[in-house]
């Protein structure tokens, strides 16, 4: 807006082609009273503040020429390495896969102002700065977050991440097809009829097996996809009649449940899975009740220095939070946002100033916004969300 071009075309040469300035941010004001603008005070405040991170600080940022993304996900395994024998056949490994296009998103939005504020270039200049960069980014955090997955809109995390969830599966008589010895005897080698979809850090309970040791609670140990060892001794019966139930290892597992814990549980509960934690999503008002937790002898609860701020940044066991008023308060959404999705940017957030016949003969201009985003979700189950009452309630004992 310094530029000698812009400086001439903003003094009423219009006959000349309009500037073109790239920014970050949209523009929504309007003005009232009635004072010329001659000297004018450069400095400009509204509600907006600027938080120091949003989303789009979380994924990897990467621009594209092309308004369609098309990429593979894999929807289905079957089958397992197995430990064979010398001249024995190799297990197979199956997998299905499906292709998954995504288009560019549209966002554009224009504003009318008079000729007059234009040329106020100090003024303007300072409100794009310190205003406007906070109405386009929250609107984009409500996008990547809330997207819906329509025609104008991405499909955003909350509709695709994995539920926090501390409850597991139940298994049916006959679902359990043979009980095994294993290890000379001293463990039981557990067969399912199908795939049984367990994960270490689960446990399991069983009932209605004869011999009374198995009928216990175990730490699950997978041996294969179909396949579990339980630490007991084994008793040779049918287990045809047993069923099962379990849930995560973390589930009535805390003492007196606080937020905190339930941010710092979600890496145990995504590492069930291998998926890494590298952000947190919450609202800035569950940021600060986190800071000022209090134990019954009012001492701030920060869970040994678990929960500390760097640089304005809240950071809960080492993991950075990101404080967005887009999520709301009872709200968290957590996982491992710079490898499993990225922000694609078709169309990088371009303003331009335009002027027609019609707005000439008004003293008028016109700014208009635009940016195409893609917004590509390559691992939905390395995302969790989840409300914090419900998950506190899981946790604790």
């Amino acid at each position: 807006m310094k530029s000698d071009e812009y400086k001439d075309w903003a003094k009423g040469n219009y006959m000349k082609t309009p500037p073109e300035v790239t920014v970050k941010y949209a523009i929504d004001t309007d003005r009232t009273g009635t004072a010329l603008i001659t000297s004018h005070s450069t400095y400009v405040q509204t509600e907006n503040g600027l938080p120091s991170l949003h989303v789009r600080d979380l994924f990897t940022v990467i621009p594209t020429d092309l308004p369609v993304h098309v990429f593979d996900k894999i929807t289905e395994w079957s089958g397992d390495v197995a430990w064979v024998g010398e001249n024995d056949e190799a297990t197979a490994i199956n997998f299905k896969s499906e292709e998954v296009p995504i288009s560019a998103v549209h966002v554009r939005g224009y504003i009318t102002m008079s000729k007059t504020a234009m040329r106020s270039i100090v003024w303007m200049e300072n409100f794009i700065n310190k205003n406007l960069p906070v109405k386009l980014l929250n609107s984009e955090d409500f996008q990547l977050i809330f997207g819906d997955g329509s025609s104008k809109q991405v499909s955003g995390l909350m509709k695709n991440a994995q539920t926090y969830d501390l409850s597991g599966k139940s298994f049916a008589a006959a679902t359990i097809s043979a009980v095994a010895t294993y290890n000379s005897g001293t463990q039981a080698l557990l067969t399912f009829a199908a795939a049984h979809g367990l994960k270490n850090g689960y446990k399991i309970t069983i009932a209605g097996a004869t011999a009374a040791g198995y009928n216990a609670t175990f730490d699950v140990n997978v041996a294969s996809s179909t396949q579990i060892l339980l630490d007991v001794t084994y008793v040779a019966e049918s287990p045809a009649a047993w069923t099962a139930t379990t849930k995560h290892g973390l589930k009535n597992s805390v003492d007196n449940a606080t937020e905190i814990d339930v941010l710092l549980s979600i890496r145990g509960f995504l590492a069930s899975s291998e998926y890494p934690v590298t952000g947190h999503i919450i609202n800035p008002a569950m940021g600060a009740k986190i800071e000022l937790l209090k134990n019954t002898t009012t001492d701030y609860l920060q869970n040994g220095g678990k929960v500390e701020r760097k640089n304005g940044v809240l950071y809960v066991g080492g993991i950075r939070c990101i404080e967005i008023n887009s999520m709301p308060f009872n709200s968290f959404l957590s996982g491992s946002f710079n490898s499993a999705a990225e922000l694609m940017q078709f169309t990088e957030l371009t303003l331009s100033f335009q002027i027609d016949a019609e707005l000439a003969r008004k003293n008028k201009v016109q700014a208009l916004i635009a940016e195409e985003i893609l917004f590509p979700i390559y691992n939905p189950f390395m995302f969790v969300s989840g409300n914090f009452t419900t998950a506190k309630a899981a946790l604790e004992t």
